[in-house]
């Protein structure tokens, strides 16, 4: 699961960046047209809008950790598509006041497309914008059904229009499947959420949209296997989110919202609870790689809501048969344990290893010891295994499912567990011996941006996380990542979710590491 959320964090910067670059020299004002927007988010999981302001170019060109996010090569790409087609005074007078979508669908060989769309602006017809661009020395040619476009430093692209729909791709597919999405607009909750959370303003340089839907398929093409644990919820559901882009030279902040239009997700168990400290991560050795910490500020409530969750998923009986069990077996009361104990935060955290492990903070925690001890058998004088399976996922569901047999230890305020002894003996090691990830500067330069309270926070740890990239990740990407030109000098990712009413206040932060150079540009 851990690589999952790796590899979204690192999708969504690369592919945000790919979209402000082509046009961060458009001095027009914006208008919206939603043919646009319905053309770029078929099949794709992100659509970038650009709101096309003056005073864009000058923020944006200072804004040189764009170039990490996208690879000397790529970056240098784009530059040439815009210096040669979009920058060109009578190409840009054809697309004045018209705000411009960029969609990321998947491709076919372990890639990722771009798809651009805007609208010619009226009054201009597209016969004689074929015409413009003959006469800037552009190379017009029929290639699969399409137009296909060869620039002066023989860069090509595809070129579709539909009435006055402009679109642009790297490949033919994505503007065909563009084409046909307009007839049956099936992508038409994802459209009416972005209108409904339209944030487009004279103070907005872009905003990202996202599509959880679309995310298996677009994965598919970064690594190998599927959504699972903590993740498994957004395959193929209806979740969306909308965030915006917040300028500074020493890292990259995105707010916003997400929102997750499936009553019986697991994360909308917390999409209106009140924000928690997070400050389990207190507990976490140097060398974790990624973790997720979920905050619960009212236990018996959210659990009222987790034994629906739970019902929903027919266990609900299984687990009823579970505690009576116990209780004759053991003579223990297992709801009055975890209910009274339990303080605020449920942690599940991933070492540089792979080794996964989980914890949660307890009130009282020698009594909460003390009351596990009949349930528990010895594994060596500080760990213990919990004889019957299935207690974990019984009180805090999903992100400890599969946590059936843990072994477990109970140290400081918190009981950490594992599936493996010897990952629970090394977790006590780095405790005992204060080497904790909070106590490094890269992390606390990161927590020192981000809300204290939340209910969800995803983290990864770039280097930490470097043999998880290295086995689980398609080379193509995993060199990017490693790079430094790439994404090696960012120390580390954040999306942060506060429940807000049913939906979820959202922080994405992709921050430098200390001491890293801030480059300037010429």
């Amino acid at each position: 699961m851990k690589r999952i959320i790796i590899t979204i964090f690192v999708l969504l910067a690369a592919m945000i960046a790919m979209a402000w670059l082509y046009f961060s020299r458009l001095n027009v004002q914006s208008s919206v047209d939603y043919t646009s927007l319905y053309a770029a988010s078929t099949n794709s999981a992100l659509v970038v809008s650009v709101e096309n302001d003056k005073n864009i170019h000058k923020i944006l060109q200072d804004q040189v950790l764009f170039e990490n996010l996208l690879g000397e090569e790529k970056y240098n790409q784009l530059l040439s598509l815009k210096k040669n087609l979009i920058d060109l005074p009578s190409v840009n007078a054809y697309v004045e006041k018209q705000n411009f979508y960029f969609g990321f669908p998947p491709g076919n060989n372990k890639d990722i497309n771009f798809l651009i769309t805007t609208q010619l602006a009226t009054g201009k017809k597209s016969s004689t914008f074929f015409s413009l661009l003959k006469s800037n020395g552009i190379e017009l040619d029929s290639a699969d059904q399409l137009l296909k476009i060869k620039l002066k430093d023989n860069s090509s692209y595809y070129l579709g229009m539909e009435k006055q729909l402009l679109l642009i791709s790297n490949a033919a597919e994505p503007i065909k499947k563009a084409i046909a999405g307009l007839k049956d607009r099936s992508n038409h909750d994802f459209v009416e959420y972005i209108r409904a959370n339209k944030r487009m303003s004279t103070n907005t340089l872009a905003c990202l949209h996202i599509n959880f839907k679309h995310f298996p398929a677009l994965l598919k093409n970064i690594m190998p296997g599927k959504l699972s644990n903590e993740l498994e919820v957004l395959d193929n559901q209806p979740a969306f989110a909308t965030l915006t882009y917040n300028f500074s030279k020493e890292k990259l902040l995105f707010n916003g919202s997400t929102f997750i239009n499936d009553t019986q997700s697991y994360y909308n168990l917390f999409s209106e609870s009140l924000p928690v400290d997070m400050n389990a991560a207190e507990i976490l050795p140097e060398q974790t790689a990624n973790y997720v910490i979920y905050g619960i500020a009212n236990y018996p409530e959210w659990k009222s809501g987790l034994d629906n969750w739970l019902k929903s998923r027919k266990e609900n009986k299984a687990i009823d048969q579970l505690m009576e069990n116990v209780a004759s077996k053991y003579r223990l009361d297992l709801k009055n344990i975890f209910t009274l104990s339990f303080n605020n935060q449920l942690i599940t955290f991933q070492m540089s290893n792979g080794e996964r492990l989980g914890a949660i903070n307890v009130k009282n925690a020698p009594r909460f010891a003390q009351l596990l001890l009949d349930i528990s058998e010895d594994y060596s004088p500080n760990i213990k295994i919990l004889k019957e399976p299935g207690i974990l996922y019984a009180f805090f569901g999903q992100p400890v499912e599969d946590f059936k047999r843990p072994y477990y230890s109970v140290i400081g305020n918190y009981m950490v567990f594992s599936n493996s002894g010897s990952a629970i003996r090394s977790f006590l090691e780095n405790y005992q011996g204060d080497k904790q990830l909070v106590n490094t500067q890269a992390y606390s330069d990161m927590n020192a941006q981000l809300p204290v309270g939340a209910n969800i926070s995803f983290y990864v740890d770039n280097d930490n996380s470097e043999p998880l990239f290295r086995r689980n990740i398609y080379l193509p990407f995993y060199r990017h990542i490693r790079d430094k030109k790439g994404l090696r000098n960012f120390s580390s990712m954040v999306y942060q979710l506060t429940g807000d009413k049913g939906k979820f206040q959202t922080n994405l932060l992709l921050i430098l590491k200390p001491d890293t150079p801030i480059q300037e540009n010429n």
